[in-house]
């Protein structure tokens, strides 16, 4: 068997995990992230330049470039920026004989973490010392607690031109016969490396795949575009927790924390709480063949971006009375059997970004926006609900219009209509039928507001905020997976750096060992604290806060909110996204519901 490494996917939405993002000038370095195919240190990530794309290069909406200096592993092993590809190569690693070019920023270039701790561990590789409670044997002593929400974020100022490397771009030299091919392929690595050191920062006009453009989507737009949660079956010891969803209670599968990336490939998700056992696990698509057994569904869980789970349990609860995971499961097995023909009707942009590598193509950033927490949304909606006293959904939301003299009622054969008939035609009609019907007869002119509930509904239906009596999202939706993922980083490191002290103890004083286990909890006892308690629920209320909103009937303005929707529908990437991650998760249901019941039990045995 040949295994291919491939990007995994939400099996709710088809959007790969493995999504990248160049920052823009105007942004800090965390503005940018990408996959494990870019250059990383210090915890961020960046793409280098590649003159493939051939970004622009003139004016003020080119490409640029910012030194970010030597990868982890050159750092590791004690080179240094000075070393060059030519003998000529500047201290530094950059030219100056480019006119335009611009001399880097004197720094560390030590980014901070978006949640940084002051805790400290190992020395500057990363590795943890054997000795480092030597001279106090607590804890405490060595680790201050000190996350108190994101530092400051590092911004550059100064920026390259893209001809800065053209120097280190491969030539048609190196094709000529009769070479020491060997050095002639030191050299291209070299090359290679020196490239990496240099962040692609983009442009307006910028048309590179690898990214999407920090100008066309931002980042709050982009939140947990990474993020990933699983269903898993039950362990045979599995026992009901407080935070469990009430479909978990019946059903053969476990909802698990929070992973704040997806490897290619689906192994080795490292998430966080972890809910009923699972601190790790893999995940599968439904175009995984190997998936057929029943011990590799056992270990093979779904994987969903938090936001897409919660559109699933609306759906579901719509089209098949309940959230119905067991469901899902069911269809993503046969779907890896060939049982059934197909998992579901993707959306046609997202078969033309997926491949094995995301294809990061521009007009598509819409794909990789949250659906849920919609940046300017809430706040129309809220603008839509504050009325006033006095508010009158039965009310016109127009203002008289001035007729022209010779305009008679007699013209008029809808004129003479009751106005409960006029209501009652409009009812059957649509938004731009209306509107024609406003422009052409005065008996429209005055529509009560409770229509455009109805045109909402029917034309949005995705917007389920106009007609459930509760949109709040479900908990794991509103966790800010990169908080919760650095307490679990903490823990890890100090059960990391407890293991070897007791380790270091064992070998000398047996009495001193199992004290120093007795008095030292296995994790941070901050982490319980009312400091860490506060820190994760502010992070949560503001998640909320920004998230969807249930819309009283009688208390909102429907004709306001219905025209701030279509006016603004271009900025809103994400509710764009949710109408199509509803109509691509209703089709899925409508499968689920076709399941033979004979499949059903074979599946679920």
């Amino acid at each position: 068997m040949i295994a291919i490494t491939r990007s995994i996917y939400c099996q709710l939405c088809g959007v790969s995990f493995n999504i990248s993002r160049f920052r823009t000038r105007n942004e800090p370095r965390s503005a940018a992230w990408a996959d494990s195919s870019a250059s990383t240190r210090d915890e961020f990530s960046w793409v280098p330049y590649n003159s493939y794309y051939d970004c622009p290069r003139d004016g003020d909406r080119s490409c640029c470039l910012v030194h970010r200096g030597l990868l982890p592993w050159q750092l590791k092993q004690g080179q240094s920026a000075a070393q060059g590809l030519y003998e000529d190569d500047p201290e530094g690693g950059v030219r100056e004989e480019d006119p335009t070019y611009e001399p880097p920023r004197s720094e560390t270039d030590e980014d901070p973490l978006e949640y940084g701790s002051g805790s400290s561990v190992g020395g500057d590789d990363g590795a943890v010392d054997g000795d480092v409670m030597e001279e106090d044997d607590s804890p405490e002593s060595q680790w201050t607690f000190s996350v108190h929400g994101p530092p400051p974020p590092t911004f550059d100022t100064e920026f390259l031109p893209l001809s800065t490397i053209d120097y280190l771009e491969d030539n048609e030299e190196d094709e000529v016969e009769e070479k020491d091919w060997q050095a002639v392929r030191e050299q291209q690595r070299i090359r290679r490396e020196k490239r990496a050191e240099y962040e692609h920062v983009t442009g307006p006009d910028c048309q590179h795949t690898n990214c999407y453009n920090g100008h066309n989507i931002s980042v709050e737009q982009m939140t947990d575009c990474l993020t990933a949660q699983c269903l898993y079956v039950k362990p045979d010891d599995w026992e009901p927790r407080p935070d469990d969803m009430p479909f978990e209670a019946t059903s053969r599968y476990c909802l698990s924390g929070l992973a704040g990336n997806v490897p290619s490939g689906g192994c080795d998700l490292k998430f966080t709480p972890a809910r009923h056992g699972f601190a790790e696990g893999k995940t599968d698509n439904d175009d995984n063949v190997w998936i057929e057994t029943e011990e590799d569904q056992r270990e093979s869980g779904v994987a969903f971006h938090p936001a897409c789970f919660e559109i699933f349990t609306v759906v579901s609860d719509a089209v098949l009375g309940k959230v119905d995971a067991d469901g899902l499961v069911r269809l993503r097995n046969l779907s890896c059997k060939r049982e059934v023909e197909t998992f579901c009707d993707w959306a046609d942009d997202v078969f033309s970004c997926r491949s094995q590598v995301w294809e990061h193509s521009p007009g598509t950033e819409y794909l990789v926006a949250n659906p849920l927490f919609v940046p300017g949304f809430r706040e129309i909606c809220e603008h839509a609900m504050n009325q006033g006293e006095g508010f009158d959904v039965r009310q016109s939301p127009f203002e008289a219009r001035q007729r022209k003299p010779n305009a008679t009622a007699s013209s008029d054969p809808f004129h003479r209509l009751p106005a409960e008939l006029v209501h009652k035609v409009v009812g059957y009609l649509g938004s731009r039928d209306i509107a024609a019907m406003r422009a052409s007869s005065r008996a429209f002119e005055h529509l009560p507001i409770s229509l455009w509930h109805r045109l909402l509904v029917d034309d949005m239906p995705f917007l389920y905020e106009a007609w459930r009596d509760d949109a709040t999202p479900y908990d794991w939706a509103c966790q800010d997976v990169q908080l919760l993922q650095k307490i679990r980083l903490e823990e890890e490191e100090w059960r990391t750096r407890r293991f070897i002290k007791a380790r270091d103890l064992e070998d000398v004083d047996m009495d001193a060992h199992a004290a120093y286990l007795a008095a030292t909890p296995e994790v941070p006892p901050w982490h319980g604290g009312p400091e860490s308690k506060k820190m994760l629920d502010e992070a949560y209320a503001r998640r909320k806060a920004a998230g969807p909103i249930a819309l009283p009937h009688d208390k909102t303005n429907w004709y306001q909110l219905y025209r701030d929707i279509v006016t603004n529908w271009d900025d809103f990437l994400g509710l764009k996204n949710r109408e199509r991650i509803w109509g691509t998760i209703h089709d899925i249901c409508e499968r689920i519901r076709d399941i033979p019941e004979s499949d059903q039990t074979m599946t679920d045995s």
